[in-house]
Formats: C-alpha cells, sequence, structure tokens
C-alpha cells in the first residue's frame, strides 16, 4: 500500500521543506520527523486503520451495532495511542470512500496533507493528537450515515464537501494551547479557532486546496467555537440558526435579516450546504463528550478539566455542557441518527449524579 501512497509522501515532504513554520508552532525539524514517523510506519498503521473503521461501511447500520464497535475502538486506541496515526486514519477512509488515488489527487493531497499536520505532537490532557483523531472518526461516521440517509438525493455529499469536511476535522485545533476565546472576561470570536487555520492555511494552499476550499474550511472551523456558551453570539450558535433557517421550519425562523449573522458568517444565510458542513464538523467535535457512551463522556469532563489546570470534573459542569452547548440534542440527521439516545442515556446519567451529590468523576 506504501507504493500506492508514495507520489503523496514525495510531493508532502517537499510541501513540508519549503513552507515556512509560524513561530507560534512546532518547528520544523519535529514536523519533519513526524513525517518520518508516518512514512516509515505507514503499511502496519494504513492495515490497522482499514480494518478498525470496516465496520463503518459494513451493511449493518444498526444504532446499537454501530456505538458497541465505536466505543470498542476507542477503547483499543487509548490502550495503544501509537496504533494508528490520523495520516493513516484519514487514508483508510478516503480509500473506504471511493477516492480514486489516481484520478482525484486535487482532493487527496490536501486532505492528506491536513492529516499531516494534525499528527505533529500536541501533548495536552484534551486537545491532543487523540482527540483530533476522535474527531476525524466522529466526522468520516457522519459522512457515511449521512449519505446512507440521502442515498441518491440532492443533499449527498460529494467527494468536495467529504474531503473539506475531513480536512477541517483534521486541522481544526491545530496547535491548541490550552486556552480559550475569553480573556480577562473578554470574548475573542473564534480566536483560537482562527489560529489553527492560519497555521494549517500555507500548508493546505502549497497543496493545490482551492480559494473557495480555502473559505469554507475557515467558516468551518470558526463555527466550531462554542463560547459563550449558550449565547446567539457564539459561531456554534449562529450556525445552528442559519442550519435550521435552510433544513428546519423556516416559517419559525423569520427570513435571512432575523438571523443574526456576524459579518464573517454572514454567507451562512445563503449557503444551506456549508451549514450542513458546519455543523456535521461541530457535531463530531462534541460527540466524543455528548453523544458516545457515559463512561466516555466521564473521561473526556476529566481530560477537560485537567487542561484547565482544575481538581474537579462536577457532574454540574457536564450538566452545563450537555444542555447549554448541545442544547440537549444533537440536530444534524446524522446526528440525531448516531447519537440522539446515547446523548439522552448519557444526560439522565449525568443528572442523577449531579441530584445524588455532584461528586467529582475525577
Amino acid at each position: 500500500m506504501y507504493n500506492i501512497f508514495q507520489q503523496y509522501f514525495k510531493n508532502i515532504n517537499e510541501h513540508l521543506n519549503t513552507t515556512p513554520v509560524s513561530k507560534d508552532w512546532v518547528s520544523k525539524d519535529v514536523l519533519l520527523e513526524t513525517f518520518d514517523d508516518i512514512s516509515q510506519n505507514f503499511d502496519n498503521q494504513y492495515k490497522c486503520a482499514f480494518d478498525d473503521i470496516e465496520y463503518i461501511f459494513s451493511d449493518n447500520k444498526d444504532v446499537n451495532y454501530q456505538t458497541d464497535n465505536t466505543v470498542s475502538l476507542l477503547k483499543k486506541w487509548k490502550d495503544d495511542e501509537s496504533s494508528v496515526s490520523i495520516f493513516s486514519l484519514v487514508a483508510a477512509a478516503l480509500v473506504h470512500l471511493g477516492f480514486s488515488l489516481e484520478e482525484n489527487q486535487h482532493y487527496v493531497t490536501p486532505v492528506l496533507m491536513a492529516a499531516m499536520l494534525a499528527d505533529a505532537p500536541n501533548p495536552l490532557h484534551y486537545h491532543n493528537n487523540f482527540h483530533f483523531r476522535k474527531v476525524v472518526l466522529h466526522t468520516i461516521r457522519m459522512i457515511v450515515v449521512h449519505n446512507h440517509i440521502w442515498e441518491s438525493e440532492k443533499n449527498v455529499l460529494d467527494q468536495n464537501q467529504i474531503s473539506l469536511l475531513i480536512m477541517s476535522a483534521a486541522i481544526h485545533d491545530l496547535g491548541h494551547k490550552g486556552d480559550g476565546n475569553i480573556i480577562d472576561r473578554k470574548y475573542h470570536m473564534a480566536k483560537i479557532e482562527r489560529r489553527s487555520y492560519d497555521l494549517a492555511y500555507p500548508y493546505l494552499k502549497k497543496s493545490g486546496l482551492s480559494d473557495d476550499g480555502v473559505h469554507d474550511v475557515n467558516i468551518m472551523l470558526t463555527t466550531t467555537d462554542v463560547s459563550p456558551f449558550g449565547d446567539p453570539v457564539s459561531p456554534a450558535s449562529q450556525m445552528r440558526r442559519a442550519y435550521e433557517f435552510h433544513y428546519g421550519s423556516s416559517s419559525d425562523m423569520g427570513d435571512k435579516g432575523s438571523l443574526m449573522l456576524s459579518d464573517d458568517l454572514c454567507v451562512l444565510a445563503e449557503r444551506d450546504s456549508l451549514c450542513l458542513m458546519c455543523l456535521i464538523l461541530h457535531e463530531a467535535d462534541i460527540m466524543n463528550s455528548a453523544a458516545v457512551d457515559y463512561n466516555i463522556t466521564c473521561e473526556e469532563s476529566v481530560s477537560v478539566s485537567m487542561e484547565l489546570g482544575l481538581v474537579h470534573a462536577l457532574p454540574e459542569s457536564t450538566l452545563l455542557f450537555l444542555e447549554r452547548i448541545c442544547a440537549g440534542q444533537m440536530l444534524s440527521d446524522a446526528g440525531r441518527y448516531l447519537g440522539s439516545d446515547n446523548l439522552s442515556k448519557i444526560l439522565e446519567r449525568v443528572m442523577t449524579d449531579y441530584k445524588t451529590g455532584n461528586k467529582s468523576y475525577m
């Protein structure tokens, strides 16, 4: 399999060597060491990744089957985090999704470049490489389910949209430092998301990503900003309003002028497909914390608390996340299919934890 990807490795290596590295991120030496590690171990990791995600593409779309396999896979990865790189996961997903490695280079090269960047080491407790890998996994799951639901219909995701989604999932928290967008009690809209975009931009452009693609990636990354929690001004809240305008009951939403979109996100009023992509990425970002399994939700809460330097991971905080950020539900068709029942069960158990003592998960 390495031989098939050899030209991609050659091109990515050239781009890594000729693109200046931001002083706000890892060094070029670290990037090249990452490349060497990924390329040298690719064959074994690709085979492992291909087998790991085969269940997603099976004919069995039963939610319990999909959830059980996802829980088992996440445990396997947690026990051996070096078994699968993000690059090998993305490569395997592209093959499963039917991308031609010979004919679709204009799609494949930028996606693999994004995956390579995402494998650059980030040792934070929560916003680390494992988080990036989990978001890529959930994005793949949602793409497959969405296209299963809308098979042969106009809302099916095409290869351009799929490549942009996976690319954005890989880099959505690139270079994260464990900080947030509220500094000294003042909100800085999508500050950390735009930093991730700025870090990835020169590599994506050099890899051949179009100006339109770059624009859409920027919007998708921006709308993963959920702060301030539950506030209408948050990019995630703005995006959800635009999605409901396009795909929900438009009579309930009024006209486009009532969406209260910031200048940066006003394009969402015009482009329903971009709203859909933004929502899928956002829900993939929160899926592991909210809509897979109660024990996984508790583990994610602990990781977030540790990253913030807290000594407790309280059910109260988890409940705030589930009710304010997730609004107690998944909104997209794929999110509801894969996660609604799980989220309801998790929310009920966390509520019980809160009412029966609010004891820390740590």
